[in-house]
Formats: structure tokens, C-alpha cells, sequence
């Protein structure tokens, strides 16, 4: 039995797919979704950056260099960004699966195939912002999917902005997805699993974070 990706049915129905995943014994077409996937991270980055998106913490720090440091600058921010997109992308799914792999019994493309739903879920994230950012002009960690708002009313501390920024719903339905799918896939107990599950997702977030900021403060 071969397993048919249709990865956004894959982020909607995971009980489904993963059933179907379960019983895969081939996964036809998991490179080139693989590819695509992270193309589609390098596109969007790119495009947010090129509209100037992230770069709200330090905009005003840029406007007071000269036209030519700015432009320069500006072009290594959307590099920057770019490159990040890759290794973002990368790093979701390679770095993830690899960690899943190591603590259970699961087969390694069968992980990867999981992690390609969870980068999508992200990538839709991305382009939202991305939407309401053109549109109503509202920044990255004032997002309306995530606890950015909130924050900013009781601190200005820009690494706490970037961190609760950071965590929106999006973060708990990649975690859904994750449970589900191990879930069925393993025969480890449920509690083990939703404790590494947890335990990665907070590790991500903190290494991201931690990037984010440390760019910003190389950048100003």
C-alpha cells in the first residue's frame, strides 16, 4: 500500500490521513512535496521581506543611515530573510523528524511526511501575516493569532515582544497535528509522546526567538 499525499487534507483530517499513513508501506511524491515546501518557505520570506515585514523593531534605527547604507542594509535584511526561510524550512522538517526518529519506533520518511503538514500549517501562518501586514499595515507581533497584543500592554521589552509574539494558535494546532499523528503511528505511550511534543515545540520557539533577536541586535 502507497500512501497519496494531499497535504492540506493532511492538515484538516489528520485522524484520517494518519490512518492511511500507518498502513503505507511507499510514499510516492515525498521529495518533491519536500522541495516545494521549501521553495514555497524561501518565496515567502523573501516577499515579506521584501515589503519591508520584521523589521518593525529597528525601522527606525534604518531611517537615519544614508540612502546607500539603507539600501544596502535593505538588501542584506531580504537576503537575511530568504536564507532564514530555507533553513527554517529545513529545519522543521529534517531537525524535527530526525528528533522524533530517535525516540520512537517510527519510520524516519513516515516522520518527515508529518513535519511536511506542520511546515504547511506554518507557511499558512506566514502568508496570513504576510495579507494582513499589506492590508491593515499591523505588525509581526501584533498579530491577531497571536499573544503579541497582549504582551506589549504590560512590557516594552523587545526579546518578551518577539517571544509571546511568537506563539499563536497556529503553534497549538501544529501540536494537535504532531499527537495525532505520532499517536497513531507509535504504540509509545500518549503521555511520553505529547511531553516531547511539548518539549520540541518550546525548544523551537526559544531557539527562534533567540535568532530573531540576535539579528535584530546585529542589524541596529
Amino acid at each position: 500500500m502507497y500512501h497519496q499525499f494531499r497535504l492540506f487534507r493532511g492538515i484538516f483530517f489528520p485522524s484520517y490521513i494518519s490512518h492511511q499513513l500507518r498502513q503505507a508501506e511507499t510514499l510516492p511524491g515525498l521529495w518533491i512535496r519536500v522541495c516545494l515546501l521549501i521553495l514555497s518557505s524561501c518565496i515567502l520570506h523573501f516577499t515579506g521581506a521584501f515589503y519591508g515585514l520584521g523589521n518593525e523593531l529597528f525601522s527606525n534605527e534604518l531611517i537615519h543611515l544614508p540612502s546607500s547604507d539603507f539600501e544596502s542594509r535593505k538588501l542584506l535584511f531580504i537576503l537575511g530573510e530568504t536564507t532564514w526561510g530555507l533553513f527554517f524550512a529545513l529545519f522543521i522538517l529534517f531537525f524535527s523528524a530526525l528528533f522524533f526518529w530517535s525516540v520512537t519506533d517510527i519510520a524516519y520518511q513516515k516522520l518527515l511526511s508529518v513535519q511536511m503538514y506542520v511546515l504547511l500549517v506554518l507557511l499558512i501562518e506566514k502568508g496570513l501575516y504576510i495579507i494582513l501586514a499589506l492590508s491593515i499595515g499591523i505588525d509581526r507581533f501584533s498579530s491577531p493569532f497571536s499573544f503579541g497584543v497582549i504582551i506589549q500592554y504590560f512590557t516594552s521589552n523587545p526579546l518578551l515582544i518577539i517571544l509571546f509574539g511568537s506563539i499563536s494558535i497556529f503553534h497549538f494546532w501544529i501540536i494537535y497535528l504532531q499527537y495525532t499523528y505520532l499517536n497513531k503511528l507509535t504504540e509509545r505511550s500518549p503521555k511520553f509522546l505529547l511531553l516531547i511534543i511539548v518539549g520540541l515545540n518550546v525548544f523551537l520557539l526559544i531557539i527562534s526567538t533567540l535568532l530573531y533577536y540576535i539579528r535584530i541586535e546585529k542589524l541596529i
